[in-house]
């Protein structure tokens, strides 16, 4: 009994603290835990609080990098201004955009290069503490000003405060305010029927928008530096398939509050 004992004691010691791509060390159980229903086989990339920029770590410090917690599309900032960190209420690590100059790069990953009408995929959001008034604003895009352009994105219209994005150059509002610690899980088939879920609210549709374009993906605004967030981003996942209703089941069972 003894040995077994100190057996699980040292597996416990391994297992307590990783490195992550030699940038982070987390804590592997508090990991899982908190990003568990995100995993799933169509996975691509995860930005979530425990992959904030570890040289942050108080309210209000700049955020440098954010970093792909599941693949290797990391986010980082290379101009003067920086979004901040946020310490929410519970303890969550979030990052803070001031609607200025602030977004994060992603850059032009094949990977996530997702076509409509081509392309089956699916993008999971969770907002934050704070989320402006009627600002508007993209939570994550492929997508720059011109409509040929636009692969996709999912943002604020600010325009009527609502939920909303565009495919392929096709822009569709959901009708519902953003608020925050909203949940939304958005998939569409590669034959354009899209499904939007709202804090577990549905909305179902077609778009024909189909545009293939090599603009780099932002975080916290539009692909050309416009349209930029005002407000606080806890999680964003991005899928290359249609997330199931089970999938779907366990992300809101988990982060829905």
């Amino acid at each position: 009994m003894k040995k077994i004992i100190i057996l699980i004691s040292f597996v416990i010691a391994i297992l307590g603290s990783i490195e992550v791509r030699g940038q982070v060390l987390i804590n592997s159980y508090a990991f899982a835990s908190e990003t568990n229903s995100m995993i799933t086989p169509d996975l691509v990339s995860l930005w979530d609080s425990s992959s904030i920029d570890p040289t942050a770590t108080t309210e209000g410090d700049d955020i440098n990098t954010w970093s792909d917690a599941y693949g290797s599309n990391d986010a980082t900032q290379t101009l003067t201004s920086r979004p901040k960190l946020h310490i929410a209420s519970d303890g969550d690590r979030q990052v803070r955009f001031d609607g200025g100059d602030d977004w994060l790069n992603v850059g032009t990953p094949s990977n996530l290069n997702f076509v409509g009408n081509t392309d089956a995929f699916s993008c999971v959001i969770k907002t934050g503490e704070v989320h402006g008034a009627g600002a508007n604003g993209y939570w994550i895009s492929k997508a720059s000003a011109t409509g040929s352009t636009r692969n996709y994105g999912f943002y604020d219209s600010g325009s009527g405060a609502e939920i909303s994005f565009v495919i392929g150059g096709t822009n569709t509002n959901i009708g519902t305010a953003p608020s925050a610690d909203d949940l939304i899980i958005f998939t569409i088939t590669s034959g354009g029927a899209y499904t939007i879920r709202i804090n577990g609210t549905e909305s179902t549709g077609t778009t024909a928008g189909s545009n293939s374009s090599d603009v780099d993906i932002n975080i916290g605004g539009r692909s050309n530096g416009g349209y930029t967030l005002e407000g606080d981003i806890q999680m964003i996942g991005m899928y290359n398939d249609v997330l199931t209703a089970g999938e779907i089941s366990a992300i809101e069972t988990q982060y829905l509050e």
